[in-house]
């Protein structure tokens, strides 16, 4: 959708996963106890075991899953995960470690070259669409960490706050490369609101759509873009009183 003319949104216009909801572990409580690689080869094994990991939580709970299912899945041996850690818990720290580098490494001048041709309304689009495609890539871990910090918010660290709010800041900053477009009278703070609200029903949509109030919507994945989009739109393009 092309159009610079932003009063035109005033006008009146899956599967589950799973089928319970068990507690996560503690994944940040202490210091992760794994042995630094040091070698190509210890490296491709450490690489194995955690990707053999996260492959796992796309399916299943974390609580549910054994070091013996984890090393079947990596093909490796016992001895050579607990080479490398200490326990399954490690395993999802240094998970959780590998997601965060991650996030840090969103690049706002990348993504607002990619992204300076679309108009707002384009760009709403394309936000929406790929906080769907990056929660469904890995949803399995991105599920065991939202569900950790649900339980125990207290135990984020500042690292990881500051980590979350980068990858909220290049957001809002790319957004607010349209402000001319944008028609409400606190547009940063509009934009903030967007973002935060889209990280939120993504969320819900995509992790935890096997809960009974998420599974009571019974809405197709395009649709739910495209409908989420059009909310954004109207919020920020539309003439506010």
């Amino acid at each position: 959708m092309r159009s610079g003319q932003s009063n035109k949104y005033c006008q009146a216009n899956t599967v589950n996963l799973m089928p319970r909801l068990k507690p996560s572990l503690n994944i940040r409580k202490g210091q992760s106890t794994h042995r630094a690689p040091q070698q190509a080869r210890t490296r491709e094994r450490f690489e194995q075991i955690l990707d053999a990991t996260e492959e796992l939580l796309e399916t299943r709970f974390f609580e549910d899953i054994s070091v013996q299912d984890i090393v079947k899945a990596a093909e490796v041996s016992t001895g050579s995960f607990y080479a490398r850690f200490k326990s399954k818990n490690d395993v999802l720290r240094e998970l959780y470690r590998r997601y965060r580098e991650d996030l840090s490494q969103v690049d706002e001048q990348a993504v607002a070259e990619q992204t300076s041709d679309m108009t707002l309304s384009e760009l709403i689009h394309f936000m929406v669409e790929r906080g769907v495609e990056r929660m469904e890539n890995r949803r399995g871990l991105i599920r065991t960490i939202a569900l950790h910090m649900r339980q125990t918010p207290d135990a984020t660290s500042d690292r990881e706050r500051a980590t979350a709010k980068h990858a909220r800041d290049v957001a809002v900053k790319i957004l607010m490369r349209k402000r001319k477009e944008i028609c409400h009278p606190k547009p940063e703070e509009a934009a903030r609101l967007i973002v935060f609200t889209l990280a939120a029903a993504c969320r819900e949509f995509v992790l935890f759509n096997y809960t009974a109030h998420a599974s009571q919507l019974r809405i197709r994945r395009s649709r739910f873009i495209s409908e989420m989009a059009e909310m954004m739109r109207k919020f920020l393009m539309c003439p506010h009183e």
